[in-house]
């Protein structure tokens, strides 16, 4: 993946969103809202640090905020998708 790009599953304005990225072995899938919207594989790293970074292409003094951040060991590999 290369691009960012609009996504309507995304809730925009003043309405939160629920984020989730499961990272296990090497796939990575991010869903928002309960639904995933991409999954991908990568080689490049076996272990690695948690952050979140968001911003607002073309609207400058956007807030945006977290809460509730929270970072889960998998049981084991077959969780990834569920």
């Amino acid at each position: 993946m290369d691009e960012w790009g609009f996504d309507e599953r995304i809730n925009q304005g003043s309405r939160s969103n629920n984020i989730r990225a499961d990272c296990v072995g090497n796939s990575l899938s991010l869903y928002v809202n309960g639904t995933m919207l991409v999954r991908v594989t990568d080689d490049t790293f076996s272990s690695g640090h948690v952050g979140l970074g968001a911003g607002a292409l073309d609207k400058p003094g956007t807030d945006i905020r977290f809460t509730d951040f929270a970072v889960y060991v998998p049981k084991s590999p077959g969780l990834v998708g569920r």
